[in-house]
């Protein structure tokens, strides 16, 4: 999968990245657990709070935030209470 991730990130066309993140994000939500780490990484949860995904992160770092923001327990438990 941090092949995937990369080759995506890699891409220069939004229409290219738009279609293959259809394919890629239906996986990364069905086995959110198995992939738990690398969403977490790729979403730059690691750098700290000084980071600034818009000019330190990754260009596929905002969608793998919505994927960790939705399908995290820990985040879920939070908006709940």
């Amino acid at each position: 999968m941090q092949g995937i991730l990369y080759a995506l990130d890699e891409e220069t066309t939004n229409s290219e990245l738009e279609y293959y993140w259809k394919e890629i994000s239906e996986l990364l939500i069905k086995d959110f657990k198995i992939h738990e780490y690398t969403i977490f990484y790729w979403g730059l949860y690691e750098g700290g709070e000084n980071e600034d995904p818009a000019t330190e992160g990754f260009r596929i770092t905002p969608l793998m935030q919505e994927i960790w923001n939705k399908n995290n327990d820990t985040t879920t438990k939070a908006k709940n209470h």
